[in-house]
C-alpha cells in the first residue's frame, strides 16, 4: 500500500510540474512571442529594457518622463528638448562611471589572481615586498589611488600564514569580488536599458520639427508600446521556475523514500537498490569535490551567485554528465552482454 501511495505521489508531482511548465510557456508566448502587434511595433530588446527600467528608481523616473513627454520635451537633434537633454546627460555620466567600475573589476580580478599564484614557499618573500609588488594594480590610469588599495593592503597585512592566505582568497576576498562584479554588471545592465530608452527618444528627435504629425505619431507609438510592456508581468519567470524547482525537489525526495522503503521492507532482495543508492551518493561526492567554478564567470556574477553556490551548480552539471554517460554505456553494453550470455548458454 505504501509503495502505491508513493508511486501515485511521484506521478502526481511530475504531472503538476509539467502543467506548470506548459502554463509558463503558454503565458510567455501569449504576451510576447505570439503577439503580432508586439512583433510589428517593437522588438524583444525594448520589452526587456522596460522590465529592467522598472527595477531601479532612476530608470523608473526616466521611463515615466518619456511616457509623459510631448514633442516639445523631446525636441529635435539640433535643438533637443528638456527630456532629451536630461537623458543624454544621464547616459554620459553613467557611461563614465561604468567604465571606471569595469576597469576596477578587472584590476580586482587581477589582484585576486596575483594572490592565488603565490606559492607556499614564496609566501614570506611576497609578504615582505607587499604592497610594492602590486602597486600597478592599486592605481588607475589617472594615477589616483585604486578604490580597493588601502582596504586590501590592511587585510593582507593581517594574514600571518599561507593557510590564512588561502582561506582569505577562497572566502572573504572571493565573496567581495563576486559582490563587486555583481554590482558592476547590474549598473551596466541599467545603463544599457536606459540607452534603449534614449534610442527611442532619438528616433523621435530625428524627425524634422516641420513634420509634427509624424513626430507625434512615432512618439505615441513608442509610448503605447512601452505602456503595454510596462503592464506585462516581467517577474513571472522567477515564481514559475521556483514552483517547478519545488515540485522537482518533492519528486526527488519521494524517489529516495521509495528506494528506502523498498530496502527496509525487503532487505534481502533489495541489495541491488542499496548499492545503486550508495553509488549515487558516491557520484554526488566526487562531482562536488571536482567542481571548481570560475568566480569571474559573468553569468554567476550577474545572477548574484556566490562561489559556494557556483560550486553546487557545477557539481550538479557533473552529476548529469556522469549519469548520462553511464546510461549511454549501459544502453550499448547491455545488449552486447545479453548476446554474449545467450551464446554461452547455447554452447
Amino acid at each position: 500500500m505504501v509503495k502505491k501511495i508513493i508511486n501515485i505521489a511521484i506521478f502526481a508531482v511530475g504531472i503538476i510540474a509539467i502543467a506548470l511548465a506548459i502554463v509558463f510557456v503558454g503565458k510567455w508566448n501569449s504576451t510576447v512571442a505570439n503577439d503580432d502587434s508586439a512583433k510589428e511595433k517593437a522588438n524583444v530588446d525594448f520589452y526587456k529594457a522596460i522590465g529592467i527600467l522598472q527595477t531601479f528608481d532612476e530608470g523608473q523616473q526616466l521611463l515615466d518622463g518619456f511616457l509623459n513627454a510631448d514633442t516639445k520635451a523631446i525636441g529635435t537633434t539640433k535643438s533637443p528638448g528638456a527630456y532629451t537633454t536630461k537623458i543624454s546627460e544621464y547616459v554620459t555620466k553613467k557611461d563614465a562611471e561604468c567604465k571606471v567600475a569595469d576597469e576596477n573589476a578587472k584590476k580586482f580580478y587581477g589582484y585576486l589572481n596575483v594572490l592565488k599564484a603565490v606559492k607556499e614557499a614564496d609566501f614570506k618573500t611576497f609578504s615582505a615586498d607587499y604592497p610594492q609588488n602590486i602597486l600597478s594594480l592599486t592605481e588607475n590610469n589617472e594615477g589616483k589611488t585604486f578604490t580597493f588599495g588601502k582596504q586590501y593592503v590592511q587585510e593582507f597585512k593581517n594574514l600571518k600564514s599561507y593557510e590564512e592566505l588561502n582561506n582569505y582568497i577562497t572566502g572573504n576576498l572571493s565573496q567581495q569580488y563576486t559582490e563587486y562584479k555583481t554590482n558592476q554588471l547590474t549598473e551596466q545592465e541599467h545603463l544599457n536599458a536606459i540607452k534603449k530608452l534614449q534610442l527611442a527618444t532619438d528616433s523621435v528627435a530625428n524627425v524634422s520639427a516641420f513634420d509634427q504629425e509624424k513626430k507625434q505619431e512615432i512618439l505615441s507609438m513608442f509610448q503605447n508600446n512601452f505602456k503595454s510592456y510596462k503592464s506585462m508581468d516581467h517577474g513571472m519567470i522567477n515564481p514559475s521556475f521556483m514552483m517547478i524547482y519545488i515540485m522537482f525537489g518533492i519528486a526527488m525526495v519521494a524517489v529516495v523514500l521509495f528506494i528506502l522503503v523498498n530496502i527496509v521492507s525487503n532487505f534481502k532482495t533489495s541489495y541491488v537498490g542499496l548499492l545503486a543508492f550508495v553509488a549515487l551518493l558516491l557520484v554526488m561526492l566526487i562531482a562536488y569535490l571536482c567542481a571548481q567554478p570560475d568566480i569571474n564567470n559573468l553569468t554567476f556574477a550577474k545572477l548574484s551567485i556566490s562561489p559556494t553556490e557556483g560550486r553546487f551548480i557545477e557539481a550538479c552539471c557533473y552529476i548529469v554528465y556522469i549519469l548520462g554517460g553511464a546510461a549511454i554505456l549501459a544502453a550499448i553494453l547491455c545488449p552486447i552482454a545479453s548476446a554474449v550470455k545467450s551464446n554461452i548458454k547455447l554452447k
